[in-house]
């Protein structure tokens, strides 16, 4: 072993052994939003391009201003291979595939302010196993679902632009946009909301889990009808109908294309999931899980929605006229017919979305959006990892992280997620140019000082 490796370790073991009250006057490294060392020159191709890479330039800085912490960061400089292998470990827990990639001698480089910093690159390539990345990303799927259907895609502060685009130039669409759309449905939607559901009693005190979310959809009924000039199929169904005014069979034939719509506009954005009536959603789904690769396409295979209650319309008219009670349709009604207004005559529904699982399409689709949750994941749990280790009841690392996203720069500024990267990845870099030889000895990395000795 080189005697300066037994001299650094021989300072932090004493160090260590001092009061606690020394190790609570450790320098800390600063901590910044801009990268602290040089990153190579060449950058990868953007993500969507050909052999595109994206990705994540991470950087960890401990403070060497003493002794002391000029030992402890010698000690880390040691177990690089071990920092990083934990790192690719969390991120495999989470089933997703990515590289993670230290600079070419794996060591600490001078920094600023007395600090010295280890870069590395994470380039995330998709998903390796379904089900672990639902299970781990259960809330952050749902929620992600939950925001597209009822707000769309929020434009970003100061934008140049008025609405989200996809990479066509296509606006990005809420849910009651994309009804509106659909000319089966052709003005006849009145309202839509959405909820999301988790834990007991959220909904006419039944019980739900975080991959549910429940929708209400009110329709004009007249203007349904009035589609029978149509090509559909479901509207020639209305136009046999309409002269006996049947809300029954109008709600059924509805339901199903809305499920329909809704199942396959949620699975072009790479998620599963199954359409129900809140009872049914809480008693046989709220418990189930995200399911694996193979089960969940034999289950959608199968089925993708469970029809409403037969005879289960509501007449809210006949149950409440002087008026609904706060002006809120009761919990119990799933279907429901009212009017609003002078002569509105609306069919109300509530369904319960449960998502099962993610898809092949998510990556293709949300993979940008799946690296912004690694990275924030990365910035809380690096720091607290490091934090945790601790010496006769010390922590020995009190390190600065920054995480900077590369490689998500559409052509398009208005294709979201937000924010886009500034530049494509870059891999980091094993030293830094000085201007003279006294000062190179320095700034060279540690790992060069022990070589030395």
């Amino acid at each position: 072993m080189s005697p300066f490796y037994v001299i650094l370790v021989g300072q932090l073991l004493w160090h260590g052994a001092t009061t606690r009250r020394d190790f609570g006057r450790q320098e800390k490294a600063v901590p910044t939003s801009e990268q602290i060392v040089e990153w190579g020159s060449d950058e990868y191709p953007l993500y969507g391009e050909p052999d595109g890479k994206l990705g994540m330039e991470v950087e960890i800085s401990l403070p060497t201003g003493s002794w002391k912490d000029w030992g402890k960061m010698a000690v880390l400089g040691q177990n690089v291979d071990k920092i990083m292998s934990a790192v690719s470990k969390q991120i495999a827990e989470q089933g997703i595939s990515a590289t993670v990639q230290a600079n070419e001698c794996k060591c600490f480089l001078p920094g600023r302010d007395g600090s010295h910093t280890l870069p590395f690159l994470i380039t995330v390539e998709g998903i390796a196993d379904y089900k672990k990345f639902g299970e781990a990303q259960l809330a952050t799927v749902t929620n992600g679902l939950y925001e597209q259907l009822a707000v769309g895609t929020p434009v970003p502060p100061g934008a140049s632009f008025s609405a989200a685009t996809d990479a066509s130039g296509k606006k990005v669409r809420n849910l009651k946009e994309e009804l509106e759309d659909n000319p089966e449905l052709h003005r006849a939607v009145e309202s839509v909301s959405l909820q999301k559901l988790h834990g007991s009693g959220m909904y006419h005190g039944l019980d739900f889990s975080p991959q549910q979310v429940l929708l209400e959809v009110e329709l004009n009924k007249y203007e349904l009808i009035s589609t029978k000039v149509g090509k559909s199929s479901m509207l020639a169904y209305l136009a046999g109908k309409a002269g006996a005014g049947k809300s029954q069979d109008i709600a059924r034939t509805v339901y199903s294309l809305l499920a329909k719509q809704l199942v396959q506009q949620v699975r072009a954005n790479g998620i599963n999931i199954l359409i129900s009536s809140p009872e049914y959603a809480s008693q046989y789904l709220s418990s189930m899980g995200m399911l694996a690769e193979g089960a969940a396409k034999a289950l959608h295979a199968r089925n993708n929605s469970i029809q409403l209650d037969e005879g289960g319309i509501v007449d809210l008219d006949k149950a409440y006229p002087q008026g609904l009670p706060g002006g809120v349709i009761p919990p119990h009604a799933t279907q429901w017919k009212r009017t609003v207004g002078k002569n509105n005559k609306v069919l109300g529904f509530r369904l319960v979305m449960t998502v099962t699982s993610v898809n092949e399409l998510f990556s293709l689709q949300k993979l940008p959006l799946l690296r912004t949750g690694i990275a924030a994941t990365l910035r809380k749990a690096l720091p607290e990892n490091l934090k945790s280790i601790k010496f006769r009841g010390n922590r020995l690392f009190d390190p600065a992280v920054i995480v900077k996203g590369c490689g998500w720069k559409p052509a398009l500024a208005s294709q979201p997620p937000f924010p886009h990267d500034e530049a494509g990845c870059r891999e980091a870099t094993s030293y830094r140019e000085v201007p003279s030889d006294r000062e190179a000895t320095s700034y060279e990395p540690w790992l060069l000082a022990l070589e030395e000795y």
